[in-house]
Protein backbone atom coordinates (compact mmCIF):
# COMPACT_ATOMS: atom_id res chain seq x y z
CA UNK A 1 0.00 0.00 0.00
CA UNK A 2 0.97 3.34 -1.02
CA UNK A 3 -1.82 5.28 1.11
CA UNK A 4 -3.45 4.89 4.15
CA UNK A 5 -3.71 5.61 8.15
CA UNK A 6 -1.02 5.28 10.91
CA UNK A 7 -2.25 4.62 14.29
CA UNK A 8 0.45 6.40 16.38
CA UNK A 9 1.12 6.42 20.12
CA UNK A 10 2.88 10.09 20.58
CA UNK A 11 4.80 10.06 23.80
CA UNK A 12 4.96 13.62 26.10
CA UNK A 13 7.02 16.28 25.18
CA UNK A 14 6.51 16.50 21.73
CA UNK A 15 4.45 18.35 19.95
CA UNK A 16 1.88 17.14 17.15
CA UNK A 17 3.83 18.82 14.28
CA UNK A 18 7.07 17.12 15.67
CA UNK A 19 5.78 13.48 15.50
CA UNK A 20 4.64 14.40 11.70
CA UNK A 21 7.99 15.51 10.52
CA UNK A 22 9.44 12.49 11.77
CA UNK A 23 7.12 10.24 10.02
CA UNK A 24 7.69 12.10 6.60
CA UNK A 25 10.79 12.09 6.71
CA UNK A 26 11.10 7.76 7.18
CA UNK A 27 8.52 7.82 4.56
CA UNK A 28 9.85 8.01 0.42
CA UNK A 29 8.70 10.20 -2.24
CA UNK A 30 7.73 12.69 -0.12
CA UNK A 31 4.18 11.75 0.79
CA UNK A 32 1.64 13.95 2.57
CA UNK A 33 1.10 13.44 5.83
CA UNK A 34 -1.34 15.03 8.11
CA UNK A 35 -2.88 14.41 11.71
CA UNK A 36 -6.54 14.06 12.60
CA UNK A 37 -6.19 16.49 15.53
CA UNK A 38 -3.26 17.53 17.39
CA UNK A 39 -2.17 16.77 21.11
CA UNK A 40 -0.84 19.16 23.99
CA UNK A 41 3.26 18.48 23.97
CA UNK A 42 2.57 17.43 27.49
CA UNK A 43 -0.10 14.75 26.52
CA UNK A 44 0.50 11.25 25.48
CA UNK A 45 -1.95 9.10 23.31
CA UNK A 46 -3.22 7.90 20.46
CA UNK A 47 -1.82 10.18 17.30
CA UNK A 48 -3.88 9.17 14.06
CA UNK A 49 -1.95 10.19 10.92
CA UNK A 50 -3.21 10.32 7.38
CA UNK A 51 -0.48 9.04 4.88
CA UNK A 52 -0.66 9.68 1.14
CA UNK A 53 -3.53 10.05 -0.71
CA UNK A 54 -5.50 9.43 2.44
CA UNK A 55 -5.46 12.54 3.63
CA UNK A 56 -7.98 12.92 1.08
CA UNK A 57 -10.45 11.00 3.23
CA UNK A 58 -9.67 13.07 6.47
CA UNK A 59 -12.81 15.59 5.95
CA UNK A 60 -14.91 12.58 5.36
CA UNK A 61 -14.31 11.45 9.27
CA UNK A 62 -16.57 13.75 11.38
CA UNK A 63 -19.74 11.94 9.32
CA UNK A 64 -18.78 8.66 10.68
CA UNK A 65 -17.98 10.25 14.62
CA UNK A 66 -14.35 10.52 13.70
CA UNK A 67 -14.11 13.33 15.41
CA UNK A 68 -14.84 12.16 18.99
CA UNK A 69 -11.70 11.48 21.30
CA UNK A 70 -11.53 9.61 24.45
CA UNK A 71 -9.11 10.78 27.52
CA UNK A 72 -8.41 10.09 30.81
CA UNK A 73 -6.95 12.78 32.47
CA UNK A 74 -5.92 13.85 36.25
CA UNK A 75 -7.20 17.45 37.08
CA UNK A 76 -5.20 18.88 40.18
CA UNK A 77 -7.14 21.21 42.30
CA UNK A 78 -5.90 24.30 44.54
CA UNK A 79 -3.65 25.51 41.72
CA UNK A 80 -4.30 28.23 38.85
CA UNK A 81 -1.71 28.48 36.30
CA UNK A 82 -1.37 30.83 32.82
CA UNK A 83 -1.27 27.65 30.87
CA UNK A 84 -4.17 25.73 32.76
CA UNK A 85 -2.06 23.01 33.06
CA UNK A 86 1.00 22.09 35.28
CA UNK A 87 3.43 23.03 32.22
CA UNK A 88 2.90 27.21 32.84
CA UNK A 89 3.25 29.26 35.58
CA UNK A 90 1.38 29.54 38.75
CA UNK A 91 -1.10 32.58 39.27
CA UNK A 92 -2.59 31.34 42.50
CA UNK A 93 -2.77 28.41 45.00
CA UNK A 94 -5.49 27.90 47.58
CA UNK A 95 -4.99 26.82 51.06
CA UNK A 96 -4.77 23.38 51.39
CA UNK A 97 -7.60 23.56 53.98
CA UNK A 98 -10.19 24.43 51.29
CA UNK A 99 -8.77 21.66 49.19
CA UNK A 100 -9.07 18.93 51.12
CA UNK A 101 -13.00 20.19 52.34
CA UNK A 102 -13.85 18.95 48.74
CA UNK A 103 -16.16 16.20 48.52
CA UNK A 104 -16.71 13.89 45.76
CA UNK A 105 -19.98 14.71 46.06
CA UNK A 106 -19.42 18.47 45.39
CA UNK A 107 -17.36 17.28 42.58
CA UNK A 108 -19.81 15.17 41.03
CA UNK A 109 -22.49 17.78 41.36
CA UNK A 110 -20.45 20.60 38.87
CA UNK A 111 -19.50 17.93 36.81
CA UNK A 112 -22.97 17.46 35.35
CA UNK A 113 -22.30 21.13 34.31
CA UNK A 114 -19.45 20.20 31.70
CA UNK A 115 -21.73 17.39 29.97
CA UNK A 116 -23.43 17.92 26.65
CA UNK A 117 -23.34 21.16 24.72
CA UNK A 118 -21.58 23.62 26.60
CA UNK A 119 -19.79 27.10 26.06
CA UNK A 120 -16.21 26.87 26.45
CA UNK A 121 -13.26 29.25 26.30
CA UNK A 122 -10.16 27.79 24.88
CA UNK A 123 -6.67 28.27 27.05
CA UNK A 124 -4.94 31.28 26.04
CA UNK A 125 -2.09 29.30 25.34
CA UNK A 126 -3.19 27.16 22.39
CA UNK A 127 -2.93 26.85 18.59
CA UNK A 128 -6.03 28.84 17.78
CA UNK A 129 -5.39 31.67 15.50
CA UNK A 130 -6.26 35.11 16.02
CA UNK A 131 -5.54 38.07 14.18
CA UNK A 132 -3.36 35.74 11.31
CA UNK A 133 -1.09 34.54 14.62
CA UNK A 134 -1.27 31.39 17.01
CA UNK A 135 -2.29 32.57 20.14
CA UNK A 136 0.33 30.86 22.26
CA UNK A 137 3.07 33.18 19.79
CA UNK A 138 0.68 36.08 20.94
CA UNK A 139 0.98 35.57 24.49
CA UNK A 140 4.71 34.86 24.01
CA UNK A 141 5.62 37.68 22.57
CA UNK A 142 3.94 39.61 25.69
CA UNK A 143 0.55 40.40 24.28
CA UNK A 144 -2.92 39.86 26.40
CA UNK A 145 -4.80 37.35 24.81
CA UNK A 146 -8.48 36.44 25.38
CA UNK A 147 -10.11 34.13 22.83
CA UNK A 148 -14.16 34.28 22.53
CA UNK A 149 -16.09 31.32 24.28
CA UNK A 150 -17.31 28.43 21.43
CA UNK A 151 -20.20 25.78 21.60
CA UNK A 152 -18.41 22.47 22.31
CA UNK A 153 -19.32 18.60 23.17
CA UNK A 154 -18.59 16.23 25.98
CA UNK A 155 -20.18 13.38 25.33
CA UNK A 156 -19.44 11.53 28.72
CA UNK A 157 -17.22 12.85 31.70
CA UNK A 158 -17.24 10.06 34.67
CA UNK A 159 -14.94 10.42 37.58
CA UNK A 160 -12.73 7.08 37.71
CA UNK A 161 -10.89 8.00 41.58
CA UNK A 162 -11.09 11.21 43.57
CA UNK A 163 -7.72 11.48 45.72
CA UNK A 164 -7.23 15.10 46.76
CA UNK A 165 -5.85 17.40 45.83
CA UNK A 166 -6.04 14.76 42.38
CA UNK A 167 -9.36 13.98 40.25
CA UNK A 168 -9.13 11.11 37.82
CA UNK A 169 -11.80 11.76 34.86
CA UNK A 170 -12.85 9.85 31.97
CA UNK A 171 -14.05 12.45 28.98
CA UNK A 172 -14.94 11.52 25.65
CA UNK A 173 -15.59 14.83 23.79
CA UNK A 174 -15.60 16.28 20.25
CA UNK A 175 -13.50 17.97 18.21
CA UNK A 176 -12.24 21.61 19.38
CA UNK A 177 -12.92 20.89 22.88
CA UNK A 178 -10.24 21.57 25.35
CA UNK A 179 -9.22 19.37 28.26
CA UNK A 180 -7.18 22.09 30.03
CA UNK A 181 -9.83 24.45 30.09
CA UNK A 182 -12.46 21.53 31.71
CA UNK A 183 -9.82 21.44 34.82
CA UNK A 184 -10.02 25.10 34.72
CA UNK A 185 -13.57 25.65 34.61
CA UNK A 186 -14.32 22.90 37.57
CA UNK A 187 -11.51 24.38 39.71
CA UNK A 188 -12.79 27.64 39.45
CA UNK A 189 -16.36 26.25 40.00
CA UNK A 190 -15.40 24.69 43.03
CA UNK A 191 -13.86 27.89 44.46
CA UNK A 192 -10.52 26.18 44.75
CA UNK A 193 -8.81 26.62 41.02
CA UNK A 194 -7.63 23.68 38.74
CA UNK A 195 -5.37 22.36 36.25
CA UNK A 196 -4.30 19.77 34.48
CA UNK A 197 -1.85 17.27 35.78
CA UNK A 198 -2.07 14.54 33.38
CA UNK A 199 -3.87 13.95 29.99
CA UNK A 200 -3.88 10.56 27.56
CA UNK A 201 -5.87 10.11 24.62
CA UNK A 202 -7.31 6.79 24.53
CA UNK A 203 -9.43 7.19 21.03
CA UNK A 204 -9.24 8.64 18.25
CA UNK A 205 -12.45 7.95 16.35
CA UNK A 206 -11.80 4.09 15.39
CA UNK A 207 -7.93 4.30 16.35
CA UNK A 208 -7.69 3.08 20.22
CA UNK A 209 -5.06 3.01 22.45
CA UNK A 210 -4.95 -0.86 22.35
CA UNK A 211 -3.73 -1.10 18.67
CA UNK A 212 -1.05 1.90 18.41
CA UNK A 213 2.11 1.50 17.85
CA UNK A 214 4.88 3.46 19.47
CA UNK A 215 7.26 6.25 17.48
CA UNK A 216 10.01 4.00 18.37
CA UNK A 217 8.58 1.50 16.95
CA UNK A 218 7.62 2.80 13.59
CA UNK A 219 10.99 4.07 13.04
CA UNK A 220 12.89 0.95 13.87
CA UNK A 221 10.39 -0.94 10.77
CA UNK A 222 9.78 -1.00 7.56
CA UNK A 223 7.14 2.59 7.50
CA UNK A 224 4.45 0.90 5.97
CA UNK A 225 4.40 -2.18 8.43
CA UNK A 226 1.72 -0.75 10.44
CA UNK A 227 0.06 1.18 7.56
CA UNK A 228 -3.60 0.49 7.61
CA UNK A 229 -5.68 0.38 4.91
CA UNK A 230 -7.59 3.21 3.09
CA UNK A 231 -10.97 1.63 3.98
CA UNK A 232 -9.76 0.73 7.56
CA UNK A 233 -12.27 3.77 9.36
CA UNK A 234 -14.97 3.51 7.35
CA UNK A 235 -15.50 -0.53 8.02
CA UNK A 236 -18.48 -0.17 10.98
CA UNK A 237 -20.20 1.39 7.49
CA UNK A 238 -22.95 -0.39 5.78
CA UNK A 239 -22.10 -2.47 2.81
CA UNK A 240 -23.74 -2.01 -0.38
CA UNK A 241 -22.92 -5.10 -2.74
CA UNK A 242 -22.91 -4.86 -6.56
CA UNK A 243 -23.71 -7.63 -8.18
CA UNK A 244 -21.29 -6.09 -11.40
CA UNK A 245 -18.38 -4.28 -11.24
CA UNK A 246 -18.43 -0.63 -12.02
CA UNK A 247 -15.83 -0.33 -15.43
CA UNK A 248 -15.29 3.58 -14.87
CA UNK A 249 -13.22 5.20 -12.05
CA UNK A 250 -15.62 7.65 -11.94
CA UNK A 251 -18.65 5.60 -11.18
CA UNK A 252 -18.12 5.35 -7.34
CA UNK A 253 -16.38 8.61 -5.79
CA UNK A 254 -17.07 10.72 -3.02
CA UNK A 255 -20.30 9.78 -1.77
CA UNK A 256 -21.89 8.88 -5.50
CA UNK A 257 -22.74 5.52 -6.55
CA UNK A 258 -23.80 3.91 -9.75
CA UNK A 259 -27.06 3.65 -10.42
CA UNK A 260 -28.00 0.33 -9.29
CA UNK A 261 -30.64 0.82 -6.99
CA UNK A 262 -28.28 1.17 -4.06
CA UNK A 263 -29.84 3.22 -0.55
CA UNK A 264 -27.93 5.85 1.10
CA UNK A 265 -27.08 5.75 4.84
CA UNK A 266 -27.90 8.94 6.88
CA UNK A 267 -24.59 9.82 6.56
CA UNK A 268 -24.48 9.46 3.10
CA UNK A 269 -21.81 6.82 2.91
CA UNK A 270 -21.75 3.40 2.10
CA UNK A 271 -19.20 0.85 1.70
CA UNK A 272 -19.50 -0.96 -1.83
CA UNK A 273 -18.13 -4.72 -2.30
CA UNK A 274 -18.86 -6.61 -5.41
CA UNK A 275 -18.86 -10.40 -6.11
CA UNK A 276 -15.69 -9.76 -7.80
CA UNK A 277 -12.45 -9.06 -6.19
CA UNK A 278 -14.14 -8.56 -3.03
CA UNK A 279 -11.66 -7.32 -0.81
CA UNK A 280 -9.65 -5.90 -3.34
CA UNK A 281 -12.00 -4.29 -5.17
CA UNK A 282 -12.98 -1.94 -2.01
CA UNK A 283 -9.44 -1.22 -1.97
CA UNK A 284 -9.16 -0.45 -5.15
CA UNK A 285 -12.75 2.08 -4.38
CA UNK A 286 -11.04 4.11 -2.32
CA UNK A 287 -7.91 4.38 -4.18
CA UNK A 288 -9.65 5.81 -6.83
CA UNK A 289 -11.06 8.24 -4.57
CA UNK A 290 -7.21 9.36 -2.99
CA UNK A 291 -5.26 8.86 -5.63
Amino acid sequence: MTAGFLNLLKPPGMTSHDVVNLVRRKIPNKMKVGHLGTLDPAAAGVLPLAVGGATKLIPLLPDLGGEMKGYLAHIKFGVTTTTDDLEGEILEEAEWERVSALSQVAVERELGRFRGQISQVPPSVSAIRQDGKRAYERVRSGEEVELPPREVLIQKLEVLDFELPILRVHMVCGSGTYVRSVARDLGEALGVGGALAFLLRTHSGPFHLEEAISLEEFLAESWDKHLLRCAYPFEPLPEAHLQTVPERKGDVVEGEFPRAGLWRTSVGLLRVESDHDKVARVEALFEDLVN
